[in-house]
């Protein structure tokens, strides 16, 4: 995405605009495919599953402030060829 590119709204749950809004309609319509639409991917059913992104994303943060190392020293972003991929690296 670039900057003059607008990013669809928060997939909050399955309702009406992904829950995002009741309005009837949205500057940047959202998601609604088979594999990645709001119906199927969402912050309600990913707090439903322990299992999910949402939850080890959560631990990470919680294991961030438990050992204040995690947040030391430098910090990089390395450019792979993939742009779909973000990475860092902390030294």
């Amino acid at each position: 995405m670039t900057e003059t590119e607008s990013a669809p709204p928060m997939q909050w749950d399955s309702s009406k605009n992904a829950g995002f809004s009741d309005a009837d309609k949205l500057y940047e319509a959202v998601i609604d495919d088979e594999v990645y639409g709001y119906q199927h991917i969402n912050v309600a059913q990913q707090q439903a599953d322990p299992n999910s992104l949402w939850y080890a994303i959560r631990h990470m943060l919680i294991v961030r402030k438990q050992y204040k190392v995690f947040g030391r020293g430098s910090f990089e972003f390395v450019l792979p060829e993939n742009e779909g991929v973000l990475a860092y690296r902390r030294v």
